[in-house]
């Protein structure tokens, strides 16, 4: 086993590894390393795992790969590789997991591409990929992971689909040119969670047997040719209603039309994402939304609905997005924009900010894409319950802190839950700002949880502190005024979580490395992870016989006695000390 994941090694893979010739497993990603891929590798053929993605290489793929007849992992995502697929690849007959995606491959699928029978993961997104897909891709009964989404592959999709893929769980597709009808025999992959067929020609009928998927949570057929007309090519929302745990369905940009059936108001309550918008649908405004209260975007624009918006909206306190122009509603249009932005400025002004509108949140892909697939040259810093990532958003210009979780960790979905609670409902220039979140799946179907942050170029206060040799921010750099200003921020900051919050907040884990630095060297204190809510004067979360929480030196004053919180601010005076002294508390 070589394992040199993650060590910021750069240049060119050595082709001497290839003298490794009892070598079972490689794994050299997260790297910076160029060049092509020495070809010699294939003449380790006890390799079973083969890991070189997140890295900068080029060239084509080698020919020899073929010969790796152990082979059952071999990721090379994420990197600059070119050329087509080589037909030796279909050799790998013990391969379970394939990724390539996030490359510049160009040519067709080969077509022997079904000889690869023990094949569970399959992906080749975000390449230049052409032509039809090979039958034979469909014949894999042990795939659990289709994903092929951004390219310009054609043709349509057998209508066997969920026959001959019966264990699948993820299928991907988005941004091709397929064709044709969506089978309705996916019905029978009864794994399937995610469906994402979206942006490309698919015409007729959605199929009305997609309820039969329990474990269904996005349905995205946007950007397509899908037609309803009448009651009966609606049936498709009756039967989703039996989907449980729906988080999302697009519909948005197809040939809908007719009246939207009554039974979409008994779809899942976990619904977070409804997009209808630039079809036909006419109708009033269908009553049956008030009941999604998980409901984060709406959109319903660009139809041909009628009558007044109801004042139910304003029930759903998680509502983001709401897109309702280029329809035909009333007058009263006017006056419930006038409410929702009255109510929207009330809210804010009482959280003492300046309303603004929230985004919307993003996807895994998209989070994957801003951060060149969470690349180590991306890295921010590694914490307890997962990794901060510097990423870029769609339009080129926002600079975001991506914070990933570590799901494996003990105690980080509990971390997720309790920094999505501290921030949600509180607005302070001390407190590092909240954007959006991510609550998904991974290309792999694993649960994926992330949350947004406006980005802190200056870093945090433990870098200037005690910077690292090769830092360029020192902490000779920090004058005596600079300080004083950072000890006032995160005073006020503390202050207005024990005093002015409606339920107050003990953050638990105050530390230099959670005191971020603006562009303006303005103090906010991040990382909410493990706070705690007082609720009537006692701790909502947490009881006394709970073990400590936070940091040695750092966490509140009531831990270190008994392990229950009291409302003191011992923990930013240890900063302060900290911050005057520099050395470690």
């Amino acid at each position: 086993m070589l394992n040199l994941a993650g060590n910021a090694l750069s240049g060119s893979i050595p082709p001497d590894m290839a003298n490794l010739l009892t070598l079972g497993f490689l794994d050299l990603s997260n790297n910076s390393l160029s060049g092509e891929i020495p070809p010699l590798l294939g003449r380790v053929v006890p390799l079973q795992y083969l890991l070189l993605n997140n890295n900068n290489l080029t060239g084509s793929l080698p020919n020899s790969l073929g010969n790796l007849a152990s082979l059952t992992y071999l990721d090379l995502s994420s990197n600059s590789l070119s050329g087509s697929i080589p037909p030796s690849i279909t050799n790998l007959s013990s391969l379970q997991v394939l990724d390539l995606s996030f490359n510049n491959l160009v040519g067709r699928l080969p077509e022997e591409i079904g000889l690869l029978t023990s094949l569970e993961f399959f992906q080749v997104s975000e390449n230049g990929l052409s032509g039809p897909v090979p039958l034979s891709l469909y014949s894999i009964s042990s795939l659990q992971t289709l994903s092929m989404a951004y390219n310009q592959l054609s043709g349509t999709l057998p209508l066997d689909i969920g026959d001959t893929l019966p264990n699948l769980s993820f299928l991907g597709m988005a941004s091709n040119r397929l064709e044709g009808q969506i089978p309705w025999s996916l019905a029978n992959a009864t794994s399937l969670r995610q469906i994402d067929l979206s942006r490309n020609n698919f015409s007729g009928r959605v199929p009305a047997n997609l309820g039969n998927l329990p474990y269904l949570k996005q349905v995205s057929l946007g950007n397509n040719s899908l037609e309803a007309r009448y009651a009966e090519d609606w049936e498709f929302i009756t039967s989703l209603t039996n989907c449980s745990q729906l988080e999302e369905l697009s519909l948005i940009e197809n040939d809908l039309g007719g009246v939207l059936p009554a039974s979409i108001a008994n779809l899942s309550t976990q619904l977070k994402s409804l997009t209808l918008g630039r079809n036909h649908i006419s109708g009033s405004f269908p009553p049956g939304i008030r009941s999604f209260v998980n409901l984060v975007t709406l959109s319903l624009n660009e139809n041909h609905f009628t009558g007044s918006i109801p004042d139910f909206l304003g029930e759903h306190v998680n509502l983001e997005a709401l897109v309702l122009h280029g329809n035909r509603f009333s007058v009263l249009l006017l006056l419930f924009a006038l409410f929702m932005t009255c109510w929207y400025e009330r809210k804010q002004k009482k959280l003492g900010l300046p309303a603004k509108v929230l985004p919307t949140r993003l996807s895994y892909l998209k989070l994957m894409k801003a951060t060149d697939g969470f690349s180590s040259d991306n890295l921010l810093g590694v914490g307890s319950y997962g990794s901060v990532y510097r990423g870029v958003l769609g339009d080129g210009k926002t600079l975001v802190a991506i914070k990933v979780l570590n799901l494996v960790q003990r105690g980080a979905f509990k971390a997720f839950v309790a920094e999505c609670e501290a921030l949600r409902n509180i607005r302070h220039r001390n407190l590092v700002k909240i954007l959006t979140t991510c609550a998904s799946v991974d290309l792999r179907g694993n649960e994926f949880r992330a949350i947004v942050f406006d980005f802190m170029p200056n870093g945090s206060l433990e870098s200037w502190l005690h910077p690292d040799t090769d830092r360029k921010m020192y902490s000779e750099r920090l004058s005596l005024l600079q300080r004083l200003d950072i000890a006032i921020d995160v005073a006020a900051a503390v202050s207005y979580l024990h005093d002015h919050c409606e339920t107050p907040i003990i953050h638990c884990d105050l530390k230099p490395s959670n005191v971020l630095l603006d562009g303006n060297m303005t103090a906010r204190v991040g990382d909410f992870g493990l706070a705690r809510f007082l609720s009537d004067g006692t701790d909502r979360y947490l009881s006394s016989s709970v073990a400590m929480k936070g940091s040695i030196g750092y966490m509140a004053p009531g831990f270190d006695s008994c392990g229950c919180l009291q409302l003191r601010s011992a923990a930013a005076g240890a900063v302060h000390r900290e911050e005057a002294y520099r050395r470690h508390v």
